[in-house]
């Protein structure tokens, strides 16, 4: 017999020897090496799972730059009377994304490893516990080709950045106005002039590295006059049909005050679908006597009698300012005003411009 399975088999007795003394009976005789290695890792995990002495560590999740080191520092609660930790070890699941060294933690690579750190107890008590760590690649800097920009009322730009390094895990940048009644930032990330005035847009990383650039928009007046309204100076009539979906104003929709038609609504519009069901079923039943039809336009009509269009006017940070609740012919007037939108649920309708 191997010294392997002695070992085995003496550590499967002992465990034997207690289950018959708590009057708990196991039979190991016909197990293989690997099926006692499981029976017993088993039996360890649940006695981790119920003990109350465990590590605590200074964090369980950290997010490490690559190249830079963080310190874990363990302890251990609960711990017995008279009963003393040794020293601590550590481990990582992956070594190519972070080493560890007596609890530093140095990021290698981009990627995620679990660190684990292991202790043993005076009373022989084995306890670990576990510490993610997420590497990424930070950007390095942010510029800018232009740095200044000059544009008219209602007009807008979608500024372009340089971010290095090419690899950066997440090159997203968050950009704010110094003064958005004169240019805001949108969105989609462009820059909308509203009205004469100089503005300073900053531009900064969101990875933590705290990186930022900033350029100047200048907003010219048109005709003499500043306006939010794109194309200003103009006086278009305005008519589009709307369908479910969110719309942008100055930049989908010119500022303004609207009458909004509902033409449809989704009930409504499967009433009608569940009409024409009814009309097949009858052309395929001989017998029903138009009874099909009864009952599915009788359910198309209840079920357009319970719909309705919703109409919200968003703010600038997606706030509900105003909700209209429509069905089809109903109508309502709305001024829309920049940096606002229009987001319709539900049905269809038509929006014109009141000049």
């Amino acid at each position: 017999m191997s010294m392997k399975r002695i070992i085995l088999v003496m550590l499967a007795m002992t465990l034997l020897s207690f289950c018959a003394a708590a009057e708990i009976n196991l039979d190991f005789s016909g197990a293989t090496d690997e099926e006692l290695v499981q029976a017993l890792n088993a039996i360890k995990a649940e006695q981790r799972s119920r003990l109350k002495t465990r590590i605590v560590l200074s964090e369980t999740e950290v997010l490490l730059a690559k190249g830079k080191t963080k310190k874990l520092t363990p302890s251990v609660e609960d711990i017995g009377e008279g009963v003393k930790a040794g020293k601590f070890t550590w481990s990582t699941s992956d070594k190519t994304v972070a080493s560890c060294s007596n609890g530093t933690v140095t990021a290698v690579k981009p990627g995620t490893t679990v660190i684990t750190c292991f202790v043993t107890l005076s009373d022989g008590t084995e306890l670990e516990e576990d510490c993610t760590v997420e590497v990424y690649v930070p950007v390095a800097s942010v510029k800018m080709g232009t740095k200044r920009y000059k544009l008219k009322a209602g007009d807008a730009v979608a500024p372009e950045f340089i971010i290095s390094p090419k690899d950066a895990t997440n090159p997203e940048l968050q950009l704010t106005s110094s003064a958005p009644e004169v240019a805001y930032v949108d969105s989609d990330g462009d820059v909308v002039a509203l009205e004469a005035g100089e503005a300073t847009i900053t531009a900064s990383t969101v990875d933590g590295s705290e990186k930022s650039v900033s350029f100047t928009v200048i907003v010219e007046a048109v005709d003499g006059k500043a306006t939010a309204v794109a194309g200003a100076g103009k006086e278009e009539k305005v008519s589009k049909k709307l369908r479910d979906g969110k719309y942008i104003i100055g930049k989908d929709i010119p500022a303004g005050k609207y009458v909004i038609t509902c033409l449809e609504t989704e009930g409504e519009k499967v009433g009608s679908a569940y009409s024409s069901l009814g009309s097949a079923y009858d052309a395929l039943d001989d017998s029903s006597d138009g009874n099909w039809s009864s009952l599915f336009s009788s359910l198309g009509n209840i079920m357009g009698d319970l719909s309705e269009m919703e109409v919200e006017i968003l703010g600038e940070y997606g706030d509900v300012l105003r909700s209209v609740s429509m069905k089809a012919g109903d109508t309502v007037e709305l001024k829309l005003e920049e940096k606002t939108a229009i987001k319709i649920t539900d049905g269809s309708c038509t929006i014109e411009s009141v000049n």
